[in-house]
């Protein structure tokens, strides 16, 4: 008997923690960049010029507050560079201006209501 496997495709949304506990701990920044773009590069394997899997990823970072957040995207050099922007000190992407008053925070709530605004799922 032949069995058949259907994927759904999946839009996911990355919520990053920028904030100062994961600045003042080594390691956290790099350990959590390295788990998100591994499992950006899982997610949208296949994904190409003549293959598109139907996954998507978004990036918000948080800290005291949430950033704006990303598009979504297939590409996963693009998502890696949101990813890198998301757990830097000084990001492109997400630039605030303000570390310490806008990241230092953890307010994991703000990431989650700006990931849900225009999006569904939420990792």
């Amino acid at each position: 008997e032949e069995t058949t496997v259907t994927n759904n495709p999946a839009h996911i949304v990355l919520v990053m923690d920028r904030s100062n506990s994961m600045e003042n701990n080594p390691g956290r920044f790099d350990n959590a960049r390295t788990a998100a773009q591994t499992f950006a590069a899982a997610l949208l394997k296949g994904n190409g010029a003549d293959n598109d899997n139907g996954n998507r990823i978004a990036v918000v970072g948080f800290g005291t507050e949430a950033d704006n957040g990303t598009a979504f995207s297939k590409d996963v050099n693009q998502i890696n560079r949101w990813i890198d922007d998301a757990t830097t000190r000084y990001p492109g992407q997400f630039d605030r201006g303000k570390w310490n008053s806008q990241w230092g925070g953890t307010n994991i709530q703000a990431g989650i209501h700006e990931a849900q605004r225009d999006r569904k799922s939420v990792v």
